[in-house]
């Protein structure tokens, strides 16, 4: 058809956008063949710790101050509920010899102090990009405020745990699969007045239809992250036990229910159906409900202007 050309500025407002059309068209519309990239400099100090908080609604009371302060500016803000907390918790008991009687200590004060690790307890980690003397500024404004909802500094060595092991969880999809658990993640965003509520009803019909599939109790856990001053992300991950059928396609259609439900229940709360995964072919079917038939009208005729004969990345976000 021809070439798209966008401008390389800061910003425009010369109609609506092109570059985010383009870009979110998953390959549908056409092929990107070269981009120009933001650059940032890297920081002087990065100083990321863990907050603990008595409950999850503390934790994103806290996490929604923090967020709409006009003096903060967090690098990194991850909040996990009660389950996340227990996970990451029971992973570190790993440790042996000073180290795990270091953490026992640690626990048995926090129990004194009212939080538990385990049972209850939601782990918030908070992180700073700059120079020394503004990260020291930034986190004394935000322990101000997580104290105001009974949030406990836990320190560094939370932050420095994160980033040491933050991408070698993915790694154990395989291998729990090959153990005969199922696994996967799901994520979606909303407003903070409705953040609670979206959680409640996503947890609710992972773990239901985990069971009614013969998934047994199932585990299901869920961070708030990718924060924004009207809202945040949130992304759960489930496991359960695979059907005793090895047939691929049984399993498979056990893992279907689970996704299906899961994101009927989101779109019927009024969270989108995709913060940042895409929509693929997972997510098309329900395309439609996110957009309406009118925008779905519009994408059709974007992808008829653009690929009339209907040969990029077919099936994709559209269906056909």
């Amino acid at each position: 058809v021809g070439i798209v050309e966008t401008k390389d500025t800061p910003a425009t407002a010369a109609g609506p956008s092109l570059l985010r059309v383009l870009v979110g068209s998953e390959g549908t519309y056409g092929v990107i063949t070269e981009a120009t990239m933001r650059i940032h400099p890297l920081p002087e100090t990065q100083d990321y710790r863990g907050v603990l908080f008595h409950s999850l609604e503390d934790g994103v009371a806290s996490f929604r101050d923090l967020m709409q302060s006009p003096q903060l500016r967090p690098a990194i803000i991850r909040l996990s509920d009660a389950p996340e907390t227990a996970a990451y918790t029971m992973m570190s008991h790993e440790h042996h010899g000073l180290r795990r009687l270091a953490d026992n200590l640690i626990e048995r004060y926090l129990k004194m102090r009212g939080y538990d690790l385990i049972t209850g307890s939601t782990l918030l980690l908070l992180g700073f990009d700059g120079d020394a003397e503004w990260t020291a500024k930034q986190w004394a404004l935000a322990l101000e405020i997580c104290g105001d909802h009974r949030g406990l500094s836990l320190g560094r060595a939370v932050g420095r745990s994160w980033m040491r092991e933050r991408y070698a969880q993915p790694y154990l999809r395989d291998t729990l699969l090959g153990h005969g658990v199922m696994v996967d993640t799901l994520e979606t965003a909303t407003t903070w007045s409705n953040l609670m509520p979206l959680y409640e009803a996503m947890v609710s019909a992972m773990r239901g239809t985990i069971t009614a599939t013969g998934g047994g109790p199932g585990y299901v856990m869920t961070h708030a992250s990718h924060a924004y001053e009207h809202g945040a992300s949130l992304y759960s991950t489930f496991l359960g036990r695979q059907v005793p059928d090895p047939d691929p396609l049984v399993r498979q259609d056990q893992w279907r229910a689970v996704k299906r439900a899961t994101t009927d229940a989101i779109m019927t709360a009024g969270g989108t159906l995709t913060h940042h995964h895409g929509i693929g072919r997972d997510h098309a079917p329900w395309l439609e409900d996110e957009v309406g038939p009118v925008g779905m009208k519009v994408l059709r005729t974007l992808k008829q202007t653009l690929d009339p004969t209907g040969i990029m990345n077919p099936g994709i976000l559209l269906l056909s």
